[in-house]
């Protein structure tokens, strides 16, 4: 299946430095220690622990946990302070939850941004939408959830 969001090498991403983060050709996929959880100006939020290269597929499920990572909910079922962690279908009343807000997968704190560097690509799947520099936040547009 081709990715909605496929990624052509510009010049810069053939300059990547080869001896940081994962150089072109080798790791397509982030690995346990590629994010750390910190504070944002959004709240709390995903960082990359290490440079990683566009179209890398970024690990933020727990694999080992099994498939089943969310489940939907009315929204009065869900305590106003973790409302935020969920994803609403207000029209509907109903929100997209965890199914363990005790056991949170890293997906579920990614903050929104209008030009985002990190996009769904198919079901619990995410892909860096360009370089990202360690330390920086991973973002995604909600309106593409």
């Amino acid at each position: 299946m081709s990715s909605p969001h496929a990624v052509e090498n510009s010049e810069e991403d053939r300059e990547w430095p080869s001896e940081i983060g994962n150089p072109a050709g080798t790791d397509t996929h982030t690995t346990e220690f590629s994010f750390v959880l910190r504070a944002s100006p959004y709240g709390v939020g995903v960082f990359a622990a290490h440079p990683i290269r566009k179209g890398t597929i970024l690990r933020l499920y727990n694999e080992l946990e099994g498939a089943s990572v969310a489940k939907r909910v009315r929204v009065e079922e869900v305590p106003g302070e973790f409302i935020k962690y969920c994803i609403p279908c207000l029209e509907q009343g109903w929100v997209s939850r965890p199914m363990d807000f005790g056991k949170m997968d890293l997906v579920w704190f990614l903050n929104h941004a209008h030009d985002p560097n990190a996009a769904p690509d198919g079901e619990y799947k995410y892909t860096a939408l360009r370089n990202i520099k360690a330390g920086e936040e991973i973002m995604i547009d909600y309106d593409t959830l």
